[in-house]
């Protein structure tokens, strides 16, 4: 499984590419005319580049099929889910600590809530994705990338009409149970997608 995960992350590294800056680009001069969205858009975006990230690597794997050689590899479909699922964990924590740096240069201050937001948009992104990915192929997992990429601009837009300044509303969390109740949310979630995710590979089998 950790033989997987190189692998991903390898490609990763050499599917980078400056295209990615042309997306933040939208989101990035909605948060100049709404500065109090700023960093909550900016850095939403960001975990969306970071999780999609996984797709590509899906992608890859379907175009040089990738599966039939596992097939004949003496590894189970669940290392190869886990393998996915553990890499959505690893880009979760870059963007948590991205995040954490962001917060303390903005803010002053270093803020939980954004390190949680980081994990909790990234796996659920994932969780998502990767057994849709597995039962269909990524070419209609990417429905889901369009939809997810409009996301922040849709919120600071309607934070905006009903008069909300997010940073102060969501610095008011001073209290765990937002950070426990995401936490139960993603245990859940996760097991669900994980099971979904082997039922799938052991179909395509």
């Amino acid at each position: 499984m950790i033989g997987l995960l190189k692998k991903d992350m390898l490609l990763i590294v050499k599917s980078l590419s400056p295209i990615y800056f042309i997306a933040i680009m939208p989101p990035l001069m909605v948060s100049l005319n709404n500065p109090n969205y700023s960093i909550f858009i900016i850095l939403t975006v960001f975990d969306f580049l970071v999780a999609m990230q996984i797709q590509t690597t899906m992608e890859w794997d379907e175009r040089t099929h990738w599966k039939n050689t596992l097939m004949s590899m003496p590894i189970r479909a669940e290392a190869a889910a886990f393998s996915k699922y553990l890499l959505a964990f690893v880009l979760a924590s870059f963007a948590g600590v991205v995040h954490g740096i962001v917060s303390i240069i903005i803010l002053k201050k270093l803020s939980a809530f954004y390190i949680v937001m980081a994990f909790v948009v990234i796996i659920i992104y994932n969780a998502l994705i990767i057994p849709v990915s597995f039962a269909f192929g990524t070419n209609k997992s990417k429905y889901f990338l369009i939809i997810f990429v409009t996301i922040p601009t849709f919120l600071a837009y309607l934070f905006k009409k009903l008069n909300i300044n997010i940073s102060k509303y969501l610095m008011s969390f001073k209290t765990g149970r937002i950070y426990i109740f995401s936490f139960c949310v993603l245990i859940v979630f996760v097991c669900v997608s994980i099971a979904v995710s082997i039922k799938a590979l052991n179909k395509k089998e």
